[in-house]
This record gives structure tokens, C-alpha cells and sequence, in this order.
């Protein structure tokens, strides 16, 4: 794969787009392919001179296994496939569980991709795993996987993170996939151990680009995603369109998965593919977004100026609801 998408690449997605698949395809931010934005924006001098388009994909796979109950690791590296991204975060990717024929799923993808991974089971159960993985064709280091906070006294799945640090340009850019839980109060706890001092607002985080992604299991609605926003940008709001939902993926009425940056990304475009495929090969559709490293934050973004001047990831110290 090349590090940079090419103009011709992106023309014939965009192609591709109008022969039968749906997709939002976000405008604002619009990066031509040189680094340099197009006319009439007004960040033109924050993109670095000649700087690389990147690619990350987002997706819930449950266990692999698609609306047709068929277990297929394989389908769903080829939906990945089809937008060849730089980088993938899944989330409920499975093990050496007998249900799935004790297959790896990551390992069985990552092979198919020619990818490099990092895998961290969030739920175990004998020598079957359950959990995130984040796959790169970039190199990557593995900074923290860990089981997010819970419900001690009620019979909820664990939930986890996993961060890995990825060398682009002159920067190494974070990346945090998670998958939050089912219950509003879990869900709480979890977003404030990641905006907290162990994810988002540790040093070696906040001192680099940020971005955060997976599957919330809560729309813009809910309190986790205004946590989140408190410091953070979702990709799909930066034109003021309408966002797409993605799920369930034969007829997504809700937008449970989001990639949420800071403000040294710049987003070029944003889509959720909606297609035969998409439509079946998962509960979930996949989100993909194209972005930019900047040299500096755009004044105009809240939290722009010096890094040393960015407002605290952290807004609150107790890690209860409320």
C-alpha cells in the first residue's frame, strides 16, 4: 500500500460511490492530496509542506460471524479490503473459541491484509478470547491494553482499550480502540477512566496527535459522547451534515460507532459504505476516515494554539456517574 493516497485513488472511490454504494462523504476540512487544502479554507498554513493522507477504518465484527450466521473472518477482510486503509480498529474479535472453530480471527485477517496487529482480549473464557485489535500497515508500538472499569455486582461483559502508537512523518500518533458497555452507568465509568491520566490525558498521549474510536454503544445524545467532546472533535460533525448511522447494517438507524480527534488531525473525508456486502457481513457498517497530520492546530478549533495551551483531556476526578 502507499503511505499517501493518490488523487486517482480517491476519484475512483468516489466513482465507486455513485455505482450503487451509499456513503456520507463529509466535506469540510477537504484535503487535496499534495497536503496543501483547497482554496478557500482557512487553515492553509497549519497542513505540513507535501504532508500524507491516511486512512483508518473502524468496525464492529461480531465474532466474525455476519447476518447470515456464517462465520467468515475472510469477508470481513475483504469489506476491509475494498477501502484500503492504512489503519483498522475492530472491536469483538474472537479466538480459539470452539463456536468459531477455535480460529483466530485477528491473526486469519492480519495474514489476509499483510498487516502487523495488536490484539487484547477484553473478556477470557479458557484459551477463547474475546476483545479489540488494531491492524497497521505502518509501523506500530503497543502502549497500553487494559480492562476498562465495570459493574463488580452485576453480571456485565468486561470491557477493554487498547492503544498503540504509530509512526507518521515526525509525530507518532495515538490511537485508542475501545468498546463500551451496554449500561449507561458502565459506560460513564469507562469514559472517565479514558479521558483520565491512564488513556487520553497521559503525557506521552496528550504530548502527540490523539484519536479515539470503536464502538461507544451511545449516540450523540448521551452524556459519554458530550464527555468526550468536552476536548475532543467527531469526524462526522466537521461540516455540519447530517452523520450517518451504523446501526444495525441492513438498515442503520443509530450511530453507536464514532472516531473522535484532536485538533493536530484535520479531516479530509468521512464515510460509512453502505453496500450488499457491508449490509451483511456485520451487525455494524464500517466507519472510514481520511485525515491529515497538522504542523500546528488551526486557531479557529476549540483547544487550538501550543500544545502546552490545550485544555486538560480530564474534566472530572471521580470516576462514579452522575
Amino acid at each position: 500500500m502507499k503511505t499517501q493516497l493518490s488523487a486517482k485513488s480517491l476519484e475512483q472511490e468516489g466513482a465507486r460511490d455513485g455505482e450503487g454504494v451509499s456513503s456520507a462523504v463529509l466535506g469540510a476540512g477537504t484535503c487535496d492530496l499534495s497536503g496543501t487544502p483547497k482554496v478557500g479554507q482557512a487553515e492553509v498554513s497549519t497542513t505540513r509542506p507535501g504532508a500524507a493522507t491516511y486512512r483508518l477504518l473502524t468496525y464492529n465484527v461480531p465474532r466474525c460471524v455476519g447476518l447470515d450466521r456464517r462465520h467468515a473472518p475472510d469477508r470481513i477482510a475483504r469489506v476491509i479490503e475494498q477501502f484500503d486503509p492504512h489503519l483498522v480498529a475492530l472491536q469483538e474479535v474472537e479466538s480459539r473459541n470452539p463456536r468459531t472453530g477455535h480460529v483466530d480471527q485477528a491473526q486469519v485477517i492480519s495474514d489476509i491484509l499483510q498487516t502487523e496487529f495488536h490484539y487484547h482480549p477484553a473478556r477470557l473464557r479458557g484459551a477463547a478470547t474475546f476483545g479489540n485489535a488494531i491492524f497497521s500497515r505502518l509501523p506500530m508500538r503497543m502502549i497500553r491494553s487494559a480492562i476498562l472499569p465495570g459493574l463488580p455486582r452485576l453480571p456485565v461483559q468486561s470491557r477493554g482499550a487498547l492503544w498503540v502508537s504509530i509512526a507518521l512523518e515526525d509525530v507518532n500518533l495515538q490511537i485508542i480502540n475501545t468498546h463500551l458497555g451496554l449500561l449507561s452507568r458502565e459506560r460513564v465509568l469507562q469514559a472517565d477512566s479514558l479521558v483520565g491520566d491512564e488513556w487520553l490525558s497521559h503525557p506521552e498521549c496528550r504530548r502527540q496527535p490523539r484519536i479515539l474510536c470503536g464502538d461507544f454503544n451511545a449516540t450523540a445524545a448521551s452524556r459519554v459522547y458530550r464527555l468526550f467532546m468536552e476536548s475532543l472533535r467527531d469526524v462526522q460533525r466537521e461540516n455540519g451534515d447530517i452523520p450517518e448511522s451504523t446501526w444495525p447494517s441492513f438498515f442503520p438507524i443509530l450511530r453507536y460507532d464514532h472516531v473522535f480527534v484532536d485538533p493536530r488531525i484535520r479531516v479530509c473525508r468521512v464515510r460509512v459504505p453502505r453496500t450488499p456486502l457491508t449490509a451483511l457481513a456485520s451487525d455494524h457498517l464500517p466507519l472510514v476516515l481520511d485525515f491529515q497530520i497538522l504542523k500546528e492546530p488551526p486557531v479557529d478549533v476549540p483547544g487550538g494554539g501550543p500544545p502546552s495551551s490545550w485544555p486538560s483531556t480530564r474534566v472530572r476526578s471521580s470516576g462514579g456517574p452522575r
